[in-house]
């Protein structure tokens, strides 16, 4: 409940000198729980409980984690998204009952994290902890007043990462739902289980395209904690509005999910034609990608590689560039710019483990059916782009915010690495509130196809990935009863 203080209320709100007050005063503690073990390797999974009898705010849940890669030739490191792309599987239960469970999490949050300014070059001094640039890495010494030192991550004579600190601060699904307060004296126990991904997902550095052998690559984690600002009420006023409530028609938390299904490997060279099913109340989008079909094998950092001669400068420059340099000037490190150079075609400005990949290049139309109904018929790269950007909250009108990931410099990059087929199947309010108006499948299954067709001289293969959001509602009532409409 507040108390509302009105002053001219019949002027525009930034001339009506309006304040309000929240009836029973709060204190926030900020909360440190650590997981079950104090060290995992990569494919284990790390858990934490949060404590019962708790109110806590998940916009402030963090979770903390120290990093070394190592076990092989190869000079291994964390991709970009450091911890945020080492969850490979996301699991959410409350009470017993299983709230949320994505599998190739860390992909799905990827291609969001890229499509929709999450990566964005704006955005970039925000994601500083949570390995925003793979490319370089930076070390201190504190003597005086602290050296501050790069190495090229490129490089093969840089060694293994070690020690890095990341965090993973924004997670997808449950934690990001229609409510942001949540009482484990209502839901009971809450566990989150963070199920870390295949090394396979690390990239090695190389001066040259030559594989280099990985055998025994590995990762491992230490020193990992979760942080989340604990709530408490100094007076019971909102408590028994919650207990009124709880005993009545219940509280409702809206909330999404993902589903993610991957095919077979398939050549590009004929018609990809890739259907799933779904069941599910609300089905918000279907998201339809790419992974090469080596994605799981650990491979050089996707960035620009060549041997330059800089004749603006007129210095010689041997091996490779930053991420950073490579957006500042990608004319001069793609087509020359006077200089000679090598391409080992490596990749342009994915910044990125091949693991990570969205590998569209060659696309040439698309279709998607719902149910053996058309939706899209898309006819050229370009449309699809732009319908992807309106999927995403008609992102193609906004001015604002950040754009997509910074090495997405044109069409042909964003088909060869960031490629993201969506098709919107709710209501695009933007108005701040939780609708939920996805297609329903009134208790039955929902069919899914998507079609693609790429240039004739598209010859890789690729494994096509198709992502269902949908929207789940769960329903809290007395005595920890939860009703999870899915």
């Amino acid at each position: 409940m507040t108390d509302s203080f009105s002053q001219l209320p019949s002027y525009p709100r930034n001339m009506a000198y309006n304040i309000k007050k929240l009836q029973g005063a709060l204190i926030k503690q900020k909360l440190k729980i650590y997981s079950d073990l104090t060290e995992y390797s990569a494919n284990q999974t790390v858990r934490f409980n949060l404590p019962i009898g708790r109110a806590f705010d998940i916009r402030s849940l963090v979770v903390y984690a120290t990093g070394t890669c190592s076990g092989s030739t190869a000079k291994l490191h964390f991709p970009r998204g450091g911890l945020h792309s080492l969850i490979e599987n996301f699991n959410i239960t409350a009470n017993g009952r299983t709230l949320q469970n994505t599998p190739n999490y860390n992909y799905v949050w990827n291609t969001l994290a890229d499509m929709e300014g999450y990566s964005s070059i704006e955005q970039q001094s925000k994601r500083i902890t949570e390995y925003a640039d793979p490319s370089v890495a930076y070390t201190s010494t504190y003597a005086g007043e602290g050296v501050i030192s790069a190495v090229n991550n490129n490089d093969f004579a840089t060694p293994h990462d070690e020690n890095i600190s990341f965090c993973a601060n924004n997670f997808l699904g449950f934690f990001n739902g229609s409510c942001s307060i949540l009482n484990t004296n209502d839901l009971g126990q809450i566990v989150v289980s963070l199920g870390l991904a295949p090394a396979t997902c690390l990239f090695y550095s190389a001066d040259t395209d030559t594989a280099i052998s990985t055998t025994g690559a590995t990762y491992k984690l230490k020193d990992i904690y979760l942080t989340i600002d604990s709530i408490i009420f100094e007076n019971s006023i909102y408590n028994e509005l919650v207990k009124n409530q709880l005993m009545g028609d219940g509280l409702n938390i809206g909330y999404y999910d993902y589903i993610v299904q991957m095919g077979t490997t398939l050549p590009k060279s004929s018609t990809i034609n890739f259907s799933t099913q779904i069941n599910a109340s609300s089905l918000d989008q279907v998201i339809a990608t790419f992974r090469r079909d080596d994605y799981d094998t650990i491979r050089p950092l996707i960035l620009w590689k060549s041997t330059l001669v800089d004749a603006a400068e007129g210095v010689a420059s041997t091996g490779d560039i930053s991420f950073n340099k490579y957006c500042s000037d990608p004319w001069r490190y793609v087509d020359g710019g006077g200089a000679a150079n090598l391409n080992v075609n490596l990749g342009d400005g994915f910044n990125q483990s091949a693991y990570f990949q969205r590998a569209g290049a060659g696309i040439k139309n698309s279709s998607w059916y719902i149910n053996s109904q058309p939706f899209t018929n898309q006819s050229v790269p370009i449309e699809i782009y732009n319908n992807t950007l309106q999927t995403f909250g008609y992102n193609n009108l906004d001015i604002a915010s950040g754009g997509l990931h910074g090495g997405c410099q044109s069409i042909h990059h964003f088909n060869k690495y960031y490629f993201t087929d969506a098709l919107s199947l709710e209501n695009i309010s933007n108005d701040g509130t939780f609708w939920v108006s996805g297609l329903n499948g009134n208790g039955g299954t929902i069919l899914i196809n998507y079609q693609a067709n790429f240039e004739s001289t598209a010859t890789k293969s690729v494994k096509p990935v198709i992502i269902a959001r949908v929207c789940k509602r769960l329903n809290i009532k007395i005595g920890r009863s939860l009703d999870l409409i899915e």
